[in-house]
Formats: C-alpha cells, structure tokens, sequence
C-alpha cells in the first residue's frame, strides 16, 4: 500500500512538472511527459570506480572541443590509481585508497577543529569554504596540519557537483593523516538514501535530475553508482554516523531519548547503520531500523525542534559521557546555541546565503565562521 501511495503521489507530481523522472525499482524509472522541457544539460562527470572481476573500471564524461564523451579505462586489480578530477575551476589528483577499513569513533580532542555540514552537491561554496579558513591551499592540497576537519553529512543531492565534492574529501582525508591531523566525513540521511536507494527507488527523490542524464549517456544506471562493488561506495560505507571527539559529540540529525534508552555504544550505532545500509527493511534488525529511521542520529530533529526538556538532554549527553553536541540536518538562520550552549546548530542553506558558514573551535572557545574567515564568537569552551 505504501508503494501504492508514492506512485499516485509520484505521477501527480509528474503530471504537473514538479518531477522529470519517476524511479519505480533498481534500474527501473519512468520519464514524465515534462522530462524533455527540464533543461537538464549534460555536464562533465569526474571519474566512477567499479571494481568488476578482478579488475578495476573507470568511467567518466569529458568534454572535448565542445563534445561530450564517455572515457572508461580498465586496471588490472592490484593497479594502485591516481584519479584526476576535473572542475572549471579546479583539478586535482586523489590516489585509490588500498582497504576502507571502519573509522573508529572516539578521538583526543585537537587544537583547533573546524566543522561542515549540509554542502549538498555546491562543490564551488565547499572550495570557497576550505580554501577561506585555511584548510586547503590554492591547490586544494590540506594544510590546516593537526587540526580536524568534521563534515556532518548530506553532501549528496540537490546540487550538480556531488563527486566532486566526495573525492575531494577523499583525497583531503588521506592526506590530513600524512600531516598527523583528521577528516571525518559523518554520513547523515542523503548519504544512506543514496546507498540504500539500489533497493528502494524512493531515495533517489532529491537527487538532481541531471544525474539520471549523465546515466543514460553513461549507460549506466544511477542505482549502479555507490553499491559496495565501487570505490565511493565502499568509502563511504567504512564512515561513522556518530563521533565523539574530546567531551563532544558530532551527528549529523541529533540523538534522541529513544536511542538512548536502546543502551547502544558509539561503536554499535555506528556498526549498526553500516550493517542495515545493504538490507531491505524487511532484513534490517529491530535495531538497524531504530538507527536508520526517525528516532536515529540521521534523521532525528527534536534537539533542532527544542522539543525535549533540560532532563532528556543531560540525559542524553550523560549516556555518552559528553557535553556538547553538534548537529547538522535541521536548517537555522545563523549557526546557533540551544539547550543552554548544550547543543550547537550548524546547518545553513548555504546556496542561498552569500557565504558559507560552519563552527569552529580553538584556545578560546567555539566561534561560528564563514567562508571568508570572519567569525563570531559563540561560548568558551568549558
């Protein structure tokens, strides 16, 4: 019945130009009578990584004196890679990581730490952002030493530029170990839709049409893209939803009252979310579906919302020994404190702002702080 309901709702939609595409099943969508009216032109598309029989196959679409293309090479399996990626105004190289191994989740809390969420495909806003506070140099390359770079999810859809933003963390992220610092990319609800979606078309709502475009061309369906047999998709199912780092926790929607009453560790959430990704509902645990729907840290917003009492939030943080959280998910106006300084809000809709803003913590406190490295200050940090 409830498949039902979204296809009615889908094709009324569809009817009405709301939606171009309709996806039905795994490699199965519907094109609406508008998809030819939506101006969903074919955009260059850095390098996919699939791994297929001992072998290592790489897809991209170029554009060559004003004619776009489909390149794809094959490797042999233990090849080690070097990727170029290719933006208007960027490029840069990211070497294939060997294993993705899980993260783990608990960390020494650095000197300075900064922290992202919610970019959502804006790979120019992202550059803009990482480049303004020092992170990257004018080549992309880290530079921010021991200092950590936290990225709280949903930096899939809405937006054009999706793989140009995850293998830049990529790259970031390996090279932020090399200088004795750390990126954590914390997976938030479009990340896991876009994994989970090669079982449930529904997930695919918000990602932006022109990707269906890039994979006809491609010929390669989109539910094809992060499946446990790529590269992405093999990286980004090794990441955690939840980490602490000193006394303060990082996620991207919120921990609620009931995950806190399931009695999970850090490490069983985390495990847990991995674990659930690739089953259907109905093969996910009572615990996987705790974790993966409303109640979990992907999707909670109660602690946005300010709908628990000053109880449930020391509640909260006691289960996990911490004293702040930080959550991405749930858009503010500015970055914001709740909760008596308890909680601190960092999601903006950066696309509509001037400047990208996120969170920074140093010596003297948390600071709110924007693309151009103007800050404000927020709280000291007790």
């Amino acid at each position: 019945m409830a498949y039902i309901g979204y296809l009615v709702i889908a094709v009324s939609l569809g009817f009405f130009g709301v939606i171009y595409v309709i996806p039905l099943a795994p490699g199965w969508k519907l094109k609406t009578p508008h998809y030819s009216k939506k101006a969903y032109n074919l955009h260059t598309e850095p390098p996919l990584v699939f791994y297929q029989n001992e072998s290592i196959h790489v897809v991209s679409i170029a554009n060559e004196q004003n004619t776009f293309i489909k390149k794809q090479h094959s490797y042999p399996g233990n090849d080690s890679l070097v990727l170029k990626v290719n933006t208007p105004e960027n490029s840069f190289k990211v070497r294939l990581k060997d294993s993705f191994a899980p993260a783990q989740d608990t960390y020494a809390l650095p000197e300075r730490l900064l922290c992202l969420s919610d970019i959502e495909g804006n790979f120019e806003g992202l550059v803009r952002f990482l480049k303004g506070t020092g992170v990257v140099d004018q080549d992309l390359a880290w530079q921010y030493g021991t200092g950590h770079l936290v990225l709280l999810g949903d930096f899939f859809d809405r937006g054009t530029q999706v793989n140009e933003c995850l293998w830049l963390i990529y790259k970031l992220e390996q090279e932020a170990a090399r200088a004795g610092g750390k990126l954590h990319f914390i997976l938030g609800n479009h990340e896991t839709m876009n994994l989970m979606g090669a079982y449930d078309a529904r997930m695919y709502k918000y990602v932006h049409g022109s990707y269906f475009k890039k994979a006809d061309f491609l010929k390669i369906d989109y539910s094809q893209w992060y499946t446990p047999d790529t590269a992405l998709g093999r990286w980004l199912r090794s990441k955690n939803s939840i980490v602490k780092i000193g006394d303060y926790l990082f996620v991207h929607g919120g921990v609620s009252p009931q995950l806190v009453a399931a009695g999970l560790r850090l490490e069983q959430i985390n495990s847990g979310i991995r674990e659930g990704l690739d089953k259907t509902p109905n093969d996910q645990t009572k615990q996987e579906r705790l974790l993966l729907r409303t109640e979990g840290p992907l999707w909670y917003r109660g602690l946005a919302n300010e709908s628990l009492t000053a109880e449930e939030v020391s509640r909260i943080l006691d289960a996990f020994d911490s004293t702040k959280i930080i959550i991405g998910h749930s858009v503010f106006d500015q970055v914001q404190t709740l909760y008596t300084d308890q909680v601190i809000g960092i999601d903006l809709k950066h696309a509509e702002n001037q400047h990208v803003y996120g969170l920074l913590y140093n010596a003297s406190g948390f600071h709110a702080i924007n693309d151009q490295n103007t800050t404000r200050f927020l709280m000291k940090a007790y």
